[in-house]
């Protein structure tokens, strides 16, 4: 089902209704997706009522084939979305490219598992259904960079093998609300008509992970070149690359991951989570003390905001005075343990008698993420509000940015060997994993900007410090 009203402008941008542009395409998109998830299920589901223990073997030694005993149990562990995802990449995988087991293989390779579920006697699937699995066993497994992402719509990709070969256009709308600009996947694309779509196979990288293995596969490719072709050396590359991109797939889950340490965009210290608690017993004098402070704003009704100047750049709260959940109970919150004392020493030097303490609640947002990934695997689709406005958040932290990286072009950094930026970049491979790098920080900003609802910060300082040329935007 689509989430745009039929009497809407259309997306497409053509300004029709979309009930007489788009709609009708869409459908029929959709319609073509179903049957495709239809089939492989019905395929899969013949495989494990006739050949179940093949496709035991198959999985085991195949998809799993590179995992050590340890990494298959932290696998085991994963929340129930990635195991969702894991169970439709290996249906994609047994339909699509996996071969018939045959022990002490040798000589030319084993027939595809997909020639067993079309063949005469195999899955009972429609004449439509088969069509689609014959597409979806055409398409190799590849990598693609996300040149752009727009939500709800679409991507727009390229081959980070062959970047000669111009972007491609594709209609997605689930991918396309959680990938950023330099994400890179692993999926195969369809034609559906005139469109391209991803088929249902989709292979997510950690930050870094995807790059890295595109340069290996190049190098790979680089090196396959000067070797004397082979009879069926098409086929063997293409089940090298697909088992190439299942296994970093696979390794890049396995490993365990360790939340890193948040700290506070304005002043660069580690983020706790403080809420001071006191008892109001002078309302009016505790009122009267903070309204006559200058770096003060606020009333009794909404509470008070103590702010620190940025010149002519926003302010800064460094402390929330806010109203409690009992008549008698204010609630002051600062992000940082310093911030936090200095704004208990503040507050009870100027309001006296007014007020009196009572207890101090601490959060670490690395404790919160943890109970957060425990208890909803899900990404938070709503992350907490700020007490600054989007703009604001946004310039604050492209400030902090160039201050915390002023340095980094002439920092060794272990993802480049332990090579600063600009030592890297005198070679072409150092110059690759240079680019590299600052596309994992864009699109890890980009993912974060979206999830708090601002503007990303602009990286393009970075480029330039290294005097590397920023790819343009699509």
């Amino acid at each position: 089902m689509t989430d745009i009203s039929r009497n809407a402008l259309c997306p497409c941008g053509s300004g029709k209704k979309y009930k007489n542009c788009c709609l009708g395409r869409h459908g029929e998109q959709t319609a073509g997706r179903s049957v495709l998830g239809s089939a492989v299920r019905v395929a899969m589901d013949w495989l494990l009522l006739h050949h179940s223990d093949e496709v035991e073997r198959i999985v085991a030694r195949g998809f799993y084939g590179t995992l050590e005993d340890e990494e298959l149990e932290r696998l085991d562990e994963v929340p129930d979305h990635v195991q969702e995802m894991i169970d439709a990449n290996i249906a994609d995988w047994v339909v699509a490219d996996a071969r018939r087991w045959q022990a002490g293989r040798r000589g030319p390779m084993p027939p595809r598992v997909l020639d067993l579920v079309l063949g005469p006697d195999g899955a009972p699937l429609t004449r439509e259904q088969c069509a689609w699995l014959t597409e979806l066993g055409a398409r190799p497994l590849r990598l693609y960079e996300v040149l752009e992402a727009r939500p709800g719509d679409g991507l727009v990709l390229q081959d980070p093998l062959d970047p000669d070969s111009g972007s491609l256009r594709v209609r997605e709308r689930s991918a396309s609300k959680s990938l950023a600009r330099w994400d890179v996947i692993g999926t195969r694309l369809l034609n559906e008509g005139e469109t391209r779509v991803l088929a249902g196979c989709i292979y997510y990288f950690s930050p870094g992970v995807g790059h890295r293995l595109a340069e290996e596969l190049k190098e790979e490719a680089r090196r396959s070149r000067r070797r004397k072709p082979r009879e069926g050396a098409e086929a063997r590359a293409r089940e090298d690359m697909t088992m190439a991109i299942i296994d970093a797939w696979l390794a890049d889950l396995a490993t365990p991951r360790e939340i890193p340490t948040i700290v506070d965009a304005g002043t660069g210290e580690p983020m706790v989570l403080v809420t001071d608690h006191y008892q109001v017993l002078d309302w009016d004098g505790l009122a009267r003390a903070l309204e006559s402070q200058p770096d003060v704003e606020g009333d009794r009704r909404d509470g008070w905001s103590r702010l620190e100047s940025q010149g002519d750049g926003p302010q800064r709260v460094l402390l929330a005075v806010n109203l409690g959940k009992k008549p008698d109970r204010i609630e002051c919150f600062a992000r940082t343990l310093r911030r936090a004392d200095e704004g208990r020493a503040w507050l009870e030097s100027i309001a006296g008698a007014s007020v009196r303490f009572l207890v101090r609640d601490m959060v670490e947002p690395r404790t919160l993420l943890k109970q957060m990934e425990r208890e909803a695997p899900a990404p938070c689709s709503e992350p907490p509000a700020l007490d600054m406005s989007p703009a604001e958040q946004t310039e604050v932290m492209q400030r902090a940015h160039e201050h915390i990286y002023r340095d980094w072009a002439d920092k060794p950094i272990p993802a480049l060997g332990d090579r600063s930026p600009r030592e890297a970049v005198r070679s072409a491979k150092g110059r690759a994993a240079v680019t590299a790098l600052l596309k994992q920080y864009e699109a890890g900003e980009a993912r974060r900007a979206r999830d708090e609802g601002r503007a990303p910060v602009d990286y393009a300082f970075l480029w330039a410090s290294v005097g590397l040329a920023r790819p343009g935007t699509m």
